[in-house]
């Protein structure tokens, strides 16, 4: 009869290190791997924001800088204002 999640414990000397170990890895790689995944994503949504942005200014004739500054200032309220957050200057200046 297993007694386990009744109120007793099972003693660390009967478990398996071994498994506990290869427990530990997986979710270690898991971790990582989303962490990765996240910044890779992330990475590429900047770059891209900051190509549109890029692309833009040649084409509008305004490619001075306090123009361009002025269009950043104002794409961060909006996209503050409509996502609530990661639209910052820092974020839309990438």
């Amino acid at each position: 009869m297993c007694l386990a999640g009744q109120g007793h414990e099972v003693s660390p000397a009967t478990i398996d290190m071994n498994i506990v170990w290869q427990i530990k890895d997986i979710i270690a790689d898991a971790r990582s791997n989303v962490t990765a995944a996240v910044n890779r994503e992330l990475l590429l949504s900047y770059w891209l924001i900051g190509k549109l942005i890029a692309e833009r200014e040649p084409a509008s004739g305004h490619a001075d800088e306090c123009t361009a500054r002025q269009f950043i200032l104002s794409l961060s309220k909006f996209l503050t204002k409509e996502l609530g957050g990661g639209g910052s200057v820092q974020t839309c200046s990438i």
